[in-house]
């Protein structure tokens, strides 16, 4: 719920979002979040988690385009931040 709408995911963003918030306020790497999310033939087609990534932003964040809870680390990968780590961003 946001807002007090339901949102609705699809069962990858579900996947991608329980992965990401289990390990809240850690970076995890696009390679792990691939593996974990689509299987180990996966690793090299980060274009999946971009576009589920950008998917979840428009579902869940305030602004999309500055997102305060799925945080990108260039060159890295993606964490969920939470709590003042979030808000510092």
């Amino acid at each position: 719920m946001r807002g007090g709408d339901e949102i609705r995911l699809t069962p990858k963003e579900f996947d991608l979002l329980s992965l990401l918030a289990r390990q809240h306020d850690r970076v995890l790497t696009h390679r792990a979040i691939l593996k974990a999310i689509w299987g180990p033939n996966a690793v090299e087609q980060p274009e999946h988690l971009w576009t589920l990534i950008a998917q979840l932003r428009k579902k869940l964040e305030p602004d999309p385009a500055n997102p305060r809870y799925l945080l990108s680390e260039p060159w890295v990968g993606y964490r969920f931040a939470t709590g003042e780590a979030g808000e510092a961003e």
